[in-house]
């Protein structure tokens, strides 16, 4: 009997889906501005509904802020970056004020041309670090990976 109590369990727990990602990059909206020699290049995420993200600053010793990395690359400079998000709001977990993301944010990001006589096709790539949270728990980090052509 305790084998197929076992058995029964096990194939529940098979089909019950693993999350996965909390956060998903919508390539298709992604924008890009050209002034003069600078570009503007607007990245948006998704966060699904019923999580939220830690944002990048204001948050907790214990919890991992949202950090975003980019992969170097010879043919432009990233001059910076920045968090944007109407969805950002304080929470408090216990007594604990959490600073956190939901629903869109996007990360705008600067660059210039190292060389303009270049007219290769030129990618953007980089990680998003986040742990995402909901009303009972956080998860362990993750990193969601992104690359888009702007040129």
């Amino acid at each position: 009997m305790k084998y197929f109590n076992l058995l029964f369990f096990a194939i529940i727990f098979s089909f019950t889906p693993l999350q996965d990602e909390f956060v998903i990059f919508q390539a298709e909206e992604t924008e890009v501005k050209k002034s003069q020699e600078e570009y503007r290049i607007s990245l948006p995420f998704k966060i699904i509904d019923g999580y939220y993200i830690q944002a990048e600053t204001d948050v907790p010793e214990n919890i991992i802020s949202t950090q975003v990395s980019f992969k170097e690359n010879d043919f432009y400079q990233i001059t910076h970056h920045a968090f944007s998000s109407e969805g950002e709001q304080t929470i408090y977990l216990d007594t604990t004020a959490h600073n956190v993301l939901s629903g869109r944010f996007e990360i705008v990001v600067f660059l210039k041309l190292k060389d303009k006589a270049l007219n290769r096709t030129k990618k953007l790539r980089g990680e998003v670090l986040y742990q995402a949270c909901n009303t009972r728990q956080c998860f362990y980090p993750r990193n969601l990976s992104f690359e888009i052509e702007f040129i």
